[in-house]
């Protein structure tokens, strides 16, 4: 490998850049949850729910880019956003997921691999039972219990982050609805609805099963011509534009690439690939996430 070429790809953007794109792609995420509270029309409210919890992964995408300080230039900046912002709106220690997700770059595919939900079979039926239990919250609750085990033996910084954040999402909820509607009963009871039945379940239902089924094809082992790990595999995977927004932003689909150069920033990855795989065949894009789950459903 040329280091030359290395510190080419590893050379960070301009901070403003990044924080205006990061801002544009999080509005986009949370505009239906404000959205959801000017209506009572059940079909506004139902594509609210699927736009926010189909695209909500694209929060947990970001928090790991800048778990790894590839966000922002200054460490101290990343660390802030994740700590302050990703964290708490996923309901998550921001560096508690840092040290597990760093044990899991140095442990993939071992028995101390952190990251163990790439191991579920999905063939036939049994990825409908995952996503009956993502809908019924199995697979939320078992996070919620383990960030909880985690904060009674630690401080409860992380868990200050998430009231403070969490009340101040919730009165921006209120004071949005304030532009639209004068009786506060009605602006409380819509913005109860949306910040419980859209965010808070969307993002631990179906946006749980998208996690859990972005993990999959990135990792399950599927073909033997994959950059197989002990129990697991790394994937780069094609991806269109809706994929990309629901599965691979954040260079989720350039995997392989992220796993063997993790200083790499997600807006340099797909450059990288395309350097890096002519001389290592592994780092080939290979199927989409959608063709992905599907050949793990037949096998």
């Amino acid at each position: 490998m040329n280091n030359t070429n290395l510190n080419t790809y590893n050379i960070k953007r301009n901070d403003y850049l990044s924080l205006f794109l990061i801002v544009l792609h999080i509005s986009f995420i949370f505009a239906p949850i404000y959205l959801s509270t000017l209506s009572n029309d059940p079909w506004i409210l139902i594509i609210s729910f699927f736009w926010f919890s189909l695209f909500s992964n694209g929060i947990i995408n970001l928090m790991h880019e800048s778990a790894h300080r590839l966000i922002f230039k200054k460490r101290t900046f990343c660390d802030f956003f994740g700590q302050w912002v990703l964290g708490p709106l996923l309901f998550t220690d921001f560096d508690s997921y840092r040290d597990r997700h760093w044990v899991h770059h140095n442990k993939f595919g071992t028995d101390e691999d952190t990251k163990e939900t790439y191991l579920k079979k999905i063939k036939g039926k049994k990825i409908f039972l995952i996503f009956i239990e993502c809908i019924f919250l199995k697979h939320a609750r078992i996070i919620f219990l383990k960030a909880i085990k985690h904060r009674l033996h630690n401080n409860f910084k992380s868990l200050k982050r998430v009231v403070i954040v969490q009340l101040f999402f919730f009165n921006t909820l209120v004071l949005f609805n304030f532009f639209f509607e004068s009786d506060l009963r009605i602006i409380l009871a819509r913005s109860l609805f949306s910040y419980s039945m859209i965010y808070i379940y969307g993002l631990a239902s179906l946006g749980v099963f998208i996690s859990i089924m972005r993990a999959i094809a990135e990792h399950q082992v599927l073909e033997s011509s994959s950059y197989i790990v002990g129990r697991g595999t790394l994937r780069n995977l094609k991806c269109n534009f809706i994929t990309r927004m629901i599965f691979g932003s954040y260079g989720f689909s350039e995997h392989a690439t992220h796993h063997k150069y993790p200083s790499i920033p997600y807006y340099n990855l797909v450059l990288a690939t395309n350097f890096f795989r002519r001389k290592n065949k592994l780092l080939e894009y290979r199927t989409g996430y959608i063709q992905t789950l599907i050949q793990l459903c037949k096998t």
